[in-house]
């Protein structure tokens, strides 16, 4: 599909339904962009949790070099990781209800 295809698609839908139904129409293709964005970012949580991997933005350092201080920060990290995967399934959840309901007003 390219540009002026689409043009010409949203075009139609505004001549025939209105722009009102052309804003649910937008908002309903957003929201399945948000759902796959998502989606991707709790899978790849998920294989880092599974492969014992962490994330630059969520890795701890140590004040020092004891083991006690080593161990809590990588329980700190994988702490941080799992909100992060509860926090991707929170948010997929909202966005699904909101697709429900706009698919409601379609």
């Amino acid at each position: 599909m390219n540009i002026s295809t689409t043009h010409n698609m949203f075009s139609h839908i505004r001549s025939v339904y209105g722009s009102e139904v052309l804003t649910f129409v937008n908002n309903r293709i957003y929201m399945s962009k948000l759902v796959v964005n998502w989606s991707n970012h709790r899978v790849f949580n998920l294989r880092c949790i599974q492969s014992n991997l962490m994330p630059r933005a969520l890795r701890v350092r140590s004040p020092d070099s004891s083991e006690r201080s080593k161990r809590a920060a990588r329980v700190a990290e994988r702490t941080f990781l799992r909100q992060r995967v509860y926090n991707c399934s929170v948010r997929l959840l909202q966005i699904r209800r909101d697709i429900q309901q706009l698919d409601g007003h379609l």
